[in-house]
């Protein structure tokens, strides 16, 4: 009988001691991970459940202050500020009429192009569950006469994400409790009982850090990571702001002048006539900038309803379905348009030819362009005035050298010419 109770004690202890040493279910990624072909949900494309698209969007100009943003008083000191370094009033008043605090540039650069690019993510699964694991997204200026030169606004963003705790608790009691009679003898029933201690416990704090958003920047092409994170899909619009640069290149020159005419209308000496000459920089040989993107994607799908309808992923059964080759974002994108390639320039034009501009010391002749065509038609009324083949240190002259004659200048005519 002993014995036998014996036996029965010990594996009333030892089913308890096992039953303490149950495993507890920690954080983790997931529950399984169920291959592809063990499902026909969403197997295949997922180009359905997966939508991206993309614009361009002139990147934000800085603002610049003029004299009207400015107070009464601000007003005041600058208007006395300027007068006192402007040699006459029309000088002053191109100074007032332009930004506050800066000069004029000593080179104009038309060659670089700073855009800002959208990009915009949609997830089109039916549960909130799945969501969007990773995502990679290029684009391709390819062939073009084009490259990239910055991201300027492209952060490198770094996520800690909590996991979770994990909590273990160790400890079992067991007590045994005998009938014993009078004479001192372990007989009869014997009652035993188990139960649970907390009397170790551990915690353990989880966490990892994420790449939100990085990339690779090459001369023609640029690429984007995204990885995702526990909770947390990859739809959304994702911005960077880059600058693009034109291979080729064209060295020209515009040109401005002081004042052509004095107070009563009299057209000013040429000698006294101050011509300014601005280097400038304009594409070459190429008419517009488009961009070839496309992305691959991985879809986290949760397979079982219960972890379909928690919003912690350790319950999941899940699988990963991706892209087999990159996906293409139709059509291409018109990153850069011909209208912002294209220098509209002003001259003076007679019969077949353009005015040209050329120092005493016999360098090639310049083409006398003007940014705006107001200042082309005051030279032109100038010089139809003043009946001067010289001015400010420069012949006029033809495209072939061949200067103008004092009281045989040609009737002209303000044009424009293209320069691309």
């Amino acid at each position: 009988m002993r014995t036998l109770n014996t036996r029965m004690l010990a594996a009333v202890l030892a089913v308890c001691l096992m039953a303490g040493c149950m495993p507890v279910r920690y954080t983790r990624w997931y529950k399984a991970n169920v291959p592809t072909d063990q499902s026909s949900d969403y197997n295949g494309d997922i180009t359905a459940l997966v939508k991206v698209k993309a614009f361009a969007l002139p990147s934000e100009p800085t603002l610049r202050k003029s004299l009207w943003d400015l107070s009464p008083e601000g007003q005041a000191a600058y208007i006395e500020t300027v007068g006192g370094k402007a040699a006459d009033l029309s000088v002053m008043g191109k100074a007032l009429s332009g930004p506050v605090g800066s000069e004029v540039s000593r080179k104009v650069d038309l060659t670089t192009f700073k855009k800002r690019l959208v990009i915009s993510v949609q997830n089109l699964c039916d549960l909130p569950a799945n969501r969007i694991s990773s995502l990679e997204i290029t684009f391709d200026l390819g062939n073009q006469p084009a490259r990239f030169l910055s991201w300027d606004k492209l952060e490198t963003k770094y996520s800690t994400v909590d996991l979770g705790k994990v909590t273990n608790t160790s400890g079992s009691t067991f007590e045994l409790t005998p009938g014993i009679e009078l004479l001192g003898d372990v007989v009869g029933t014997q009652a035993g009982k188990a139960g649970w201690s907390n009397s170790v416990a551990e915690e353990v704090g989880m966490n990892r850090r994420f790449v939100e958003v990085t990339g690779v920047l090459e001369k023609t092409k640029g690429t984007l990571l995204l990885e995702g994170m526990p909770g947390r899909d990859l739809e959304g619009n994702i911005i960077v702001e880059m600058t693009l640069e034109a291979e080729s290149k064209l060295a020209s020159t515009i040109y401005s002048t002081d004042a052509l005419f004095d107070a009563g209308g009299a057209a000013v000496d040429q000698a006294k006539v101050t011509v300014t000459g601005t280097p400038l920089v304009i594409p070459q040989g190429i008419q517009s900038v488009s961009l070839a993107i496309n992305y691959n994607a991985c879809l986290r799908l949760v397979t079982n309803q219960k972890g379909a309808k928690s919003i912690l992923e350790g319950d999941d059964r899940i699988r990963f379905n991706c892209t087999n080759a990159p996906v293409a974002v139709t059509p291409d994108l018109d990153l850069v348009a011909s209208n912002e390639v294209d220098v509209l320039l002003w001259v003076i034009k007679w019969d077949d030819k353009t005015l040209h501009v050329r120092k005493p010391d016999g360098a090639q002749p310049a083409v006398l362009a003007f940014a705006t065509q107001i200042e082309a038609v005051d030279f032109q009324k100038w010089l139809k005035v003043a009946d001067m083949p010289t001015v400010g240190g420069f012949d006029l002259v033809d495209g072939a050298g061949v200067q103008l004659v004092k009281g045989a200048m040609p009737t002209t005519s303000v044009g424009f010419i293209w320069r691309n």
